[in-house]
């Protein structure tokens, strides 16, 4: 036993020695040149496409079995723009040779230099990498038949484990030629450290996209064992234009039947507007606090097919938006989606006033081409949303409530609801883009509206003042305002109260015309009209309204108003028929109007209206001017003589004692004279 113990142990020292002798000796007898052709030919088998090794190769066995190369070049294809796919200047890999024989992968480094990779693809959608790893002559593959049952398969890995995978001074050239894009992400640096199956992979990554920084830092793993049998953790940290910074933690699942992900994000605060000047397109705003701060987190999940946000906040200087949002069938999308706004004032965010705005005329010069809506056609939406307070236009709306929806290219917004200057509008709408021509329809309700500030707001006219209500009920076809206005039809119906028009005073101009007539002293004109009432009805036309009746209440006087108002042309031509009436006290006075009653005529244009006397009422009040005369004075005559009548009654009574008296002068006789004294004679 001893004997045999002792020649078991020379054996096995003289085999180390002999192991040692080689690891030593083979290197120094092999020149790893002498194997470039085969290395070569293996890889173009293994790439599809010729690949030249243009610089040394290097190899050690003991205590690291080291591998490194030098001058990788990659052809590309014919018809491309650049000659190499992929080239690098160095490539070396070092791995423990003992732990190898007990299945125990040990990776002290992984390292490559200035790797250049160019992804190109030609006007006719070809791609410089569709064919990589197909040989030409490669035949169509045959069905494996399945390995007996006492094979084991693939090499059972016990351990794997990889210090470090350093990829130092690289570039990535992307080129679109039917786009005409070019970009180049250059100065990459990778570094990847403490990788293995079981623990977290560290990731340090930096670059320049077209000369602007970007970097990730952060952790991936554990990959699991097996790999992709569990989902692969995610911690990243992305930074871009030394102005971006965001957050994710999640997790991606490749294991599932579907592949998906989950992650929450957070966007750190920045400006929008250094983002702008670093991509060289600066913004400039009416405010120049505005876009100072923006900041986004959210939770995000998907797949392949879907797409979701949840608990999204928003925030952009001093607005919050809340919202989720969900993404079905990309190819079809279908979105729904919920969010509320606390108070925006999108003035702030509008060019300065001071910016030139080239102005185009879309109605001379139209597009060659109608829109392509076929993706609106296809989109499935369905959402609501809420805002607090919207400021816009110099006006505000408060309570903003909304429910959107579309389906087969009709869009529906129903309803509509909001408080707006101490009233409410309730509204409903819906365009529909399934013809070339897109159709569209607007029902709105206002009640109790302050019309003066809202004028102010949104058309910058003071020219109204009053609460207002009312209905209207719209409907047009085209995508242009002069079709829009040319296709216009509908009707409605509107009441003011307790308001006045600002800019003309009515009453005075009728008051005027008439004074005119009488040689009256002309009262000076106030520069308003106010009215405890006014109303119209009307109906539109292919663009032209037709007021069918309309009617002002004044003090001391009312108008009635009938005619129409062309959206195209813009012009007016409307008559105004005003009823003078004797006191303040309302309509009971009307039957005592004046017997002058002027209509007035409204034409011209909508910024330039001009409003006169109609001539030809006046002419016609001229001429009977005499009979009017005539006929007043019989009225007032037969009243006088009523009066008369009845005086004479009363002074023809006389007392019983006062009868036999001396006669005294008839009193008749004294009333009569007293009346031939009178301007209006006998």
């Amino acid at each position: 036993m001893k004997r045999f113990l002792k020649w078991f142990l020379i054996v096995g020292a003289a085999g180390v020695v002999l192991l040692a002798s080689a690891i030593l000796v083979i290197p120094l007898i092999y020149d790893a040149e002498d194997f470039k052709p085969q290395i070569q030919s293996m890889l173009s088998n293994a790439a599809g496409r010729p690949v030249k090794l243009a610089g040394d190769i290097g190899f050690s066995i003991f205590p690291w079995t080291g591998f490194s190369i030098a001058g990788i070049e990659i052809e590309n294809p014919q018809g491309f723009s650049e000659r190499h796919f992929l080239t690098v200047k160095s490539f070396d890999i070092k791995v423990a040779l003992i732990p190898l024989l007990s299945k125990d992968i040990q990776v002290r480094h992984v390292r490559m230099e200035s790797p250049r990779l160019v992804l190109e693809t030609t006007g006719d959608g070809r791609s410089n990498w569709e064919d990589l790893g197909k040989s030409p002559d490669a035949e169509p593959a045959e069905t494996t038949p399945s390995a007996p049952s006492g094979d084991k398969g693939p090499l059972q890995v016990k351990a794997f484990k990889v210090d470090e995978i350093t990829v130092s001074g690289g570039e990535t050239i992307w080129i679109d030629r039917g786009a005409e894009v070019r970009k180049t992400l250059s100065n990459m640096d990778l570094r990847l450290e403490n990788i293995s199956l079981a623990s977290p992979i560290r990731l340090a990554f930096s670059a320049r996209l077209d000369g602007d920084p970007i970097s990730i830092q952060g952790s991936v793993g554990p990959v699991g064992d097996p790999p992709g049998a569990a989902p692969l953790p995610l911690d990243l940290t992305v930074a871009a234009l030394e102005v971006l910074t965001v957050h994710l933690k999640g997790n991606a699942d490749p294991s599932a039947a579907t592949p998906s992900f989950q992650a929450s994000i957070e966007l750190d605060p920045f400006s929008p507007k250094k983002l702008a000047d670093r991509l060289g397109q600066p913004l400039k705003t009416s405010d120049p606090d505005a876009l100072k701060r923006l900041s986004l987190t959210a939770d995000v999940k998907g797949d392949a097919g879907s797409a979701a946000l949840s608990n999204g906040r928003l925030t952009l200087d001093d607005a919050n938006l809340d919202f989720s949002l969900t993404v079905q069938r990309f190819d079809r999308p279908d979105i729904r989606f919920d969010m509320r706004l606390d108070d925006i004032n999108l003035d702030r965010y509008l060019p300065p006033a001071s910016a030139e705005t080239p102005e185009t005329d879309a109605a001379s010069s139209p597009s060659s081409t109608p829109p392509d809506r076929a993706a609106l056609r296809r989109l499935l939406l369905s959402g609501t949303a809420h805002i607090d307070r919207l400021a816009v236009s110099g006006g505000e709306f408060r309570d903003i409530g909304l429910t959107v929806s579309a389906k087969d290219g009709v869009f529906t917004l129903d309803p509509l609801d909001l408080a707006l200057y101490g009233g409410t509008l309730h509204a409903t709408a819906a365009a529909d883009l399934r013809e070339a021509t897109p159709r569209s329809r607007v029902q709105a309700t206002m009640n109790g509206v302050s019309m003066g500030p809202l004028l102010v707001a949104f058309a910058g006219k003071d020219i109204l003042a009053g609460t207002g209500s009312g209905a209207v009920s719209l409907r047009t076809a085209g995508d242009t305002q002069e079709l829009v206005k040319r296709h216009l039809n509908g009707n409605g119906d509107l009441l003011f109260t307790d308001g006045a028009i600002k800019g003309v005073d009515l009453t005075r101009m009728v008051q005027n015309a008439k004074s005119l007539l009488t040689l009256e002293k002309q009262p000076p004109l106030l520069g308003r009209t106010d009215f405890s009432e006014f109303k119209s009805m009307f109906t539109i036309d292919d663009g032209v309204v037709t007021v069918s009746e309309a009617s002002l209440t004044a003090p001391l006087m009312r108008f009635n108003a009938r005619g129409k108002a062309d959206l195209t042309d813009e012009t007016l031509d409307f008559r105004a028929e005003p009823k003078i009436v004797a006191s303040l006290q309302g309509k009971g006075d009307e039957k005592k109007r004046s017997g002058f009653e002027i209509p007035l005529l409204i034409t011209g244009g909508f910024d330039d209206p001009k409003i006169r006397p109609d001539p030809a009422a006046l002419l016609r009040q001229i001429e009977d001017l005499p009979a009017s005369i005539e006929k007043s004075k019989s009225e007032i005559e037969k009243q006088l003589e009523e009066k008369k009548g009845q005086l004479d009654a009363i002074l023809k009574r006389k007392k019983p004692e006062e009868e036999g008296k001396n006669a005294q002068p008839s009193k008749e006789e004294t009333v009569s004279d007293f009346l031939k004294k009178l301007p209006f004679g006998q």
